[in-house]
């Protein structure tokens, strides 16, 4: 298994923790500054593209579907 790979608990600690923090920053600032709504967006996006990451990594690791990230997007 790989450092990276798409089912490595590194992806998955490292997602969970962007997760959080992206969430707990996008908390702290939802409403100060002037591009408050387009931060709010951005914000919850990548919290959930993170979560949608974590979950695909947990699931992956379960069904051992995808070994590398050719077997996903593939490559040779």
């Amino acid at each position: 298994m790989r450092l990276l790979g798409p089912s490595s608990t590194t992806l998955l600690v490292i997602s969970l923790v962007l997760a959080v923090l992206v969430t707990t920053v996008t908390v702290a600032f939802w409403d100060r500054g002037v591009l408050r709504m387009s931060r709010r967006i951005v914000g919850l996006t990548l919290s959930q593209a993170f979560l949608l990451l974590a979950a695909f990594v947990f699931a992956n690791q379960q069904i051992s579907f995808y070994a590398s990230w050719s077997d996903l997007f593939g490559g040779h």
